[in-house]
């Protein structure tokens, strides 16, 4: 079980489509953390983002709705 996990919105991307997260898991398998990808549209990644301990937002607007839900 991952010790932390960053959530991120699904489908945006600065890299090409499918490419993965091979860079940023270089960094963060050293301290057992997971990106996991949340559906882009707000109300869904809210219910994702609760108990995420960090947000890579990849162009997506985090809005104060989406910082006001989170519990970590």
């Amino acid at each position: 079980m991952p010790k932390f996990t960053i959530l991120t919105p699904k489908g945006a991307s600065f890299t090409v489509a499918g490419g993965g997260y091979a860079y940023e898991m270089e960094a963060l398998e050293a301290i057992g953390a997971e990106i996991v990808e949340a559906p882009a549209n707000e109300a869904e990644f809210i219910a994702a983002a609760k108990h995420a301990d960090a947000i890579y937002g990849k162009g997506m607007r985090i809005t104060k709705p989406i910082i006001d839900s989170l519990q970590n």
